[in-house]
């Protein structure tokens, strides 16, 4: 496939970065995502992806031709076997017309979640499977959601998007070992679609987000898979640039909440000390890990800051970048003794769990922030669980 597409601009200098080591924002950064006319808006994606600008300076319209997002989709199409039924004409129609309007905000977004990536799929398989997966997840969840409907009406959306899922995990990896500049937009996309998907399936027993029973857990996994693959673009293009962007939008959606100054709380800031002192108390400065968890818990309270600030009160969609960005970020040590399920990052992780309550309000959150903070008081030892009190009681 020829392709001219160089890495664009994936990060606002405004917005925290993916893969920076923590969130030291400026004071005057803090109040970016304020407009003139009193409203904030959110990025385009919940994980901000753009399709890679070209290299050249060609622009066009918001609706351009067909053909122009890349040369060799028709042929693509043409040899490639068709292998959908109806129901999967389905999973596209509901994609279409309503899935994709649940991540968009503006118009930039819906351009994006439409067409662009539907178009994209149209060349890479397993981009076009993990946007039905991600369909069949949000049907089953919308009839979940009905009391009317039974579980028999539910069951065949569950299975054909678990289908699409592990047909196009299959189909993604080795287009990981052979990345190159026509594949990592498309690698990327997938990569995140996979996270999607990780919590539009919903909690599942024994798998808590960050951690599991049995150790690793998939959703962090794949996160940690997506920061590999933007350190990957790093290094396969010269322009490579990472992190969320935020552009405004001419008009708000549903899916913006303003959170009135009133009901912010700066409660947050008594517990997040005491857990500070907790963590100098238990390592050591001489400790390995010592810096690892002062770094990660300072990176937890510049997110609490930004989101919970009553000076600097963010719409809930806006959260995303800044809430995710905490796990994208996460340094390897602590991500080992999350999966070892040592007491204090099950601490941390718990307030953690307090600004995921934030977002619940999207379909594909549905039900996580109880369920981690369960799975973690169930693996913390009786000298720790007093420490998750305060985070306990938020998320109820």
């Amino acid at each position: 496939m020829n392709c001219d597409y160089a890495v664009g601009e994936l990060v606002d200098r405004g917005s925290p970065s993916l893969n920076s080591p923590s969130l030291n924002l400026p004071e005057g950064s803090r109040g970016q995502s304020a407009r003139d006319d009193g409203h904030t808006y959110i990025s385009s994606f919940l994980f901000d992806f753009q399709i890679p600008k070209r290299k050249h300076s060609r622009r066009y319209n918001l609706y351009p031709p067909y053909g122009i997002l890349g040369q060799g989709f028709s042929s693509a199409l043409a040899n490639y076997p068709f292998e959908f039924s109806a129901l999967d004409m389905e999973l596209f129609h509901n994609y279409l017309s309503s899935t994709s309007l649940t991540l968009a905000d503006d118009e930039a977004g819906r351009q994006l979640l439409q067409r662009r990536l539907p178009e994209l799929g149209f060349s890479f398989n397993y981009v076009l499977r993990l946007l039905l997966a991600f369909s069949g997840f949000h049907i089953a969840h919308l009839r979940e959601a009905c009391p009317q409907q039974m579980s028999s009406a539910t069951q065949p959306y569950l299975e054909r998007a678990e289908r699409h899922f592990a047909v196009a995990l299959r189909q993604l990896i080795p287009s990981v070992t052979g990345l190159n500049p026509d594949t990592y937009h498309a690698l990327y996309a997938a990569s995140s679609f996979m996270c999607f998907c990780t919590l539009g399936r919903g909690p599942q027993p024994g798998d808590y987000l960050a951690f599991s029973n049995t150790g690793q857990a998939e959703c962090l996994t794949l996160l940690h898979g997506v920061r590999s693959i933007l350190q990957m673009t790093e290094q396969v293009s010269t322009h490579a640039e990472t992190g969320p962007k935020s552009r405004p939008s001419a008009e708000p959606t549903a899916a913006h909440f303003e959170v009135q100054v009133s009901q912010l709380s700066e409660d947050y800031i008594a517990p997040l000390v005491q857990v500070r002192q907790l963590v100098l108390n238990e390592l050591q400065q001489s400790d390995s890990r010592h810096a690892t968890y002062c770094k990660v818990h300072e990176d937890l309270v510049a997110v609490f800051h930004q989101l919970r600030n009553q000076k600097h009160y963010t719409l809930k969609g806006a959260r995303v970048p800044y809430i995710f960005g905490w796990l994208f970020r996460l340094p390897g040590l602590f991500v080992a003794d999350l999966h070892e399920q040592r007491p204090l990052s099950l601490v941390l992780l718990a307030f953690f769990v307090v600004l995921l309550q934030d977002i619940s309000c999207y379909w594909f959150m549905k039900g996580w922030p109880e369920h981690i903070m369960a799975g973690i008081y169930r693996h913390l030892d009786e000298k720790h669980r007093p420490w998750i009190q305060w985070p306990r009681e938020k998320v109820g």
